[in-house]
């Protein structure tokens, strides 16, 4: 059996120099495997006693046992055996009389002397050599820094397995005394159990204890009965003294991230030490490591970032040099006290299964806790520390509890905008259809709480739909015109509308606190018995007016506040700004839309074929909220302005359902392709620079010149289109090789590969899709063969008639001897490069 935690290793298994001074190598070690340092001298305790009792097996054995290398092959194999879990079958055993034996050594804590593995094993050895028995190198196991109270050892699961191992498995088990093996009461019993059903021997070097006594059983419940009270308590002690240093304010572990220790100095600037010569340290800000902590909470609170995002951008940029960001560290330290400068201590403790012997970890009653304030180490500010508590309390109700008030994409956006279902205004679920993302109702599927939505819909179908009408309303003047002549209008009419009486209010804010006040006090003479829901529920009810009176109360006080009316360039600049944060990642394109367009019902409504329906999207669009955050972001003039509607609650929210579709390539491509036409290039050369064919460009120049418009964004659908699949795509990196560094033209290209040239020269046009895009905006020609088809004279008289004459392209290219495309492609070169004909 093998543990699986690990710490650092020192050195290569095999090397002179691991060996001598333990040289430090980024590998892993696993717990409990003793170090190097400490397994050489376990390695030369062994030689020393064994040739005492047994010169001639290890002269057999181990016959340059002066070498460091043989000290090196005998570390390699006790850590070979230690990680695999397995004992060696191949034992060279004694060759005059003796049988084989087992060690087994033990040291509890890392701060123990490690020197312990090896005076353990002189008593085992010697006791060994006085019983006949042999002991091998591969039979010794040791675990260093961990507890007997715990089964989970390595090395001492070693020496389980060869306990219930039956041919040519050892005899006998020594240990240096029985709370080596274990410290547990039960876990005692249990291995002299297993020894006695076993039929094997197990001796315990220096307190006497051998299992084939006659009062062996008395023996072994006695010292495992003492050895757990020791434990117990030592741990007591421990804690005493812990729960003292703690109250002084010492440091009672390594301080997290964000934190280090350093020594206290005295006016001389010498370090302060303590009786026993150490020095007395400090816990002290690291301020980079603090200023990453503070990063961590805003993406956390404010960017809506999730803790495992965070962590794979930590780990893109290598902070604190180290790639090993993980979802639970960032959510822990998410969760520390300390950086909001409070230290909590004994919130939690271990606990053991005593069935399957798994330590858990349990959080203790809050009574028990250890609090002390320390607010010189604060990292964390109280308002950004409570906003991420608040958040991670929201998240985990989500992600709980089925009455939640959020959905889980509110929570962790994973999709741009938030859907509920239309018929039980519950988040729908996403999943994926026959080959797109989909949403659905659960509760519509299976017919719960008369839900009847049991279909489900393309989440892209519904994004383009959305996303369609907001910048369709965005980059409509008019929009921008009525918004802000509504605000001026409101400003205006506001001082003629008669003001509460703030003294009214004031009173009945105070009489209902009070109210609230002597409820709360008289609860605690309510009967344990008693129904207190009732009460509860008044008093949520008492809380709920007095916050809205207070809301009336601020709107009173504000009634005749003087604020400047918004310009439409303002309105225009931040709106412009609104388009652009469309195009951000999910999550902050998802906290834009949130704002602006709330949250999304999708409703089926009627039947249009057998298997398809209409789709119905319901929302409410109030650019007011998305317009004050831009405007506070950008310090605008107006943004005053906005704030103060915004706290009026005035709102710009029209109800709208809008038919959820599916827009063609030719839609979205629309304007693209209008205005690579218009300036002059071919339908071809816009088929190429798109990834399209010439059918969809005639439909979209058809749908551009009919007046209709669509305003997504086509740059994500070109770059989606490039299909590996495609034949011409393909082809690309050989076309160009051929071309480029073989210097074939594309007629050649095509006879070598056995495809048309047609292909091979849309192959090497679509190899740069980013410059063929701009050449094409700009009616240039789209990249060409390096070598030309035509020689330099047919280029020179080609040029020569286009400039001289008014001939047509096939009559150029009747006398020249060439393709009449061949004319027009020259022309084009021509223009690019300024000549006039």
């Amino acid at each position: 059996m093998s543990i699986n935690k690990t710490t650092k290793v020192s050195g290569p298994p095999n090397s002179d120099e691991s060996v001598s001074n333990g040289a430090s190598t980024p590998k892993t070690r696993q717990r409990g495997l003793p170090d190097r340092s400490s397994l050489q001298s376990l390695a030369e305790t062994y030689i020393h006693v064994q040739q005492q009792h047994w010169p001639k097996e290890i002269a057999r054995v181990y016959p340059e046992v002066s070498r460091k290398s043989d000290l090196g092959r005998m570390i390699e194999l006790f850590e070979r055996t230690y990680i695999s879990g397995e004992p060696s079958t191949e034992i060279d055993g004694p060759s005059e009389g003796g049988m084989l034996g087992v060690a087994y050594c033990r040291y509890s804590d890392a701060n123990s002397n490690p020197r312990s593995l090896d005076q353990q094993l002189k008593n085992v050895l010697e006791r060994a050599a006085k019983e006949a028995f042999f002991v091998p190198w591969q039979y010794v196991f040791a675990d260093a820094a961990i507890s007997g109270t715990t089964d989970k050892r390595g090395g001492y699961q070693l020496m389980k397995s060869l306990i219930v191992r039956d041919a040519g498995a050892p005899k006998c088990f020594f240990i240096d005394e029985l709370g080596r093996a274990s410290r547990d009461h039960i876990e005692s019993l249990t291995l002299g159990r297993l020894i006695e059903q076993c039929g094997k021997r197990l001796i315990g070097a220096t307190d006497g204890f051998d299992s084939e006594n006659p009062t062996s059983k008395i023996m072994l419940t006695i010292f495992s009965m003492l050895h757990e009270l020791f434990v117990d308590q030592l741990r007591e002690k421990v804690g005493r003294g812990l729960d003292d240093s703690f109250r002084q304010g010492k440091p009672l572990y390594k301080p997290s991230y964000g934190y280090a220790l350093e020594p206290i100095l005295d006016d001389n600037g010498v370090p302060i030490v303590s009786q026993g010569g150490k020095p007395i340290q400090q816990v002290v800000i690291v301020p980079a490591e603090a200023e990453q902590v503070r990063r961590i909470f805003k993406l956390y609170a404010d960017d809506g970032w999730s803790p495992r995002r965070i962590a794979q951008l930590f780990n893109e940029e290598q902070i604190d040099d180290r790639q090993s960001w993980s979802n639970s560290l960032i959510r822990n330290a998410l969760q520390r006290e300390m950086y909001r400068g409070r230290e909590i201590w004994r919130r939690t403790a271990k606990k053991m299964d005593p069935q399957t012997k798994v330590i858990r970890t349990v959080n203790r009653p809050e009574e028990e806790w250890r609090v002390r304030e320390m607010p010189h180490l604060r990292i964390i500010d109280e308002d950004l520390w409570r906003r991420a508590q608040d958040r991670m309390e929201e998240l985990s109700v989500a992600y709980n509890a089925a009455d939640s008030s959020i959905s889980r994409n509110e929570g962790h956006a994973k999709r741009i905008f938030n859907y509920f279902c239309h018929g039980c205004g519950k988040p729908m679920w996403s999943g994926r259809g026959s080959s797109r993302p989909v949403v659905c109702c659960p509760r519509g599927r299976d017919g719960i709480d008369g839900c009847n939505m049991d279909g489900s819909k393309t989440v892209s179908h519904i994004d383009q739909s959305l996303l369609n009408f907001i910048l369709g309303k965005l980059v409509d003047g008019q929009f921008v015109t009525n918004l802000v002549d509504a605000a001026n209008n409101y400003l205006t009419d506001l001082p003629r509308a008669p003001s509460p009486d703030k003294k009214v209010i004031e009173r009945e804010i105070k009489s209902k606190s009070k109210s609230i006040d002597r409820i709360v006090s008289s609860l605690e003479a309510f009967d344990e018995e008693a129904d207190l829901v009732p009460v509860l529920q008044k008093v949520a009810k008492l809380t709920k007016e007095v916050s809205e009176l207070k809301s009336q109360l601020t709107a009173a006080e504000q009634s005749h506040a003087k604020v400047d009316p918004i310009r439409h360039d303002q309105a225009a600049e931040l709106v412009a700004d609104l388009s652009e944060l469309l195009y951000r990642d999910t999550e902050a394109s998802n906290r834009v839309l949130s704002a602006l367009v709330g949250r999304v019902k999708i409703e089926r409504g009627e039947k249009i074929s057998q298997r398809r329906f209409k789709w119905y999207a319901h929302f409410e669009f109030n650019s007011v909220p998305v317009l004050l955050e831009i405007a506070r972001q950008k310090s605008c003039p107006s943004t005053d302005t906005w704030e103060f509607l915004s706290d009026r609650s005035w709102t710009t929210e029209v109800p709208t359902t809008l038919e959820i579709r599916r827009f063609t390539n030719a839609e979205i491509l629309s304007k693209t392709v209008a205005c690579m036409h218009a300036a002059g290039s071919s339908r071809n050369n816009i088929a190429i620079s798109l990834a399209i064919d010439s059918t969809t460009v005639d439909t979209a120049l058809r749908l551009w010149g009919d007046g209709e418009r669509c305003y997504l964004p086509d740059q994500r659908l070109v770059e989606s289109r490039r299909f590996e699949s495609i034949e011409s795509v393909k082809l690309q990196q050989e076309v160009r090789r051929l071309v480029d560094e073989a210097g074939l033209d594309f007629k050649e290209v095509g006879e070598k590969l056995e495809r048309s040239s047609a292909l091979v020269a849309r192959a090497y046009k679509q190899a740069d899709p980013t410059k063929n895009r701009l050449l094409a905006m700009d009616g240039a020609i789209l990249r060409k063969s390096a070598k030309r088809r035509i020689s330099q004279e047919q280029i020179n008289l080609i040029r020569l008639r286009v400039t001289e004459s008014k001939m047509s392209n096939r009559k150029i290219a009747q006398e020249v001897g060439c393709d009449h495309h061949t004319v027009a492609d020259e022309k084009q070169r021509m223009a690019s490069e300024g000549i006039d004909f």
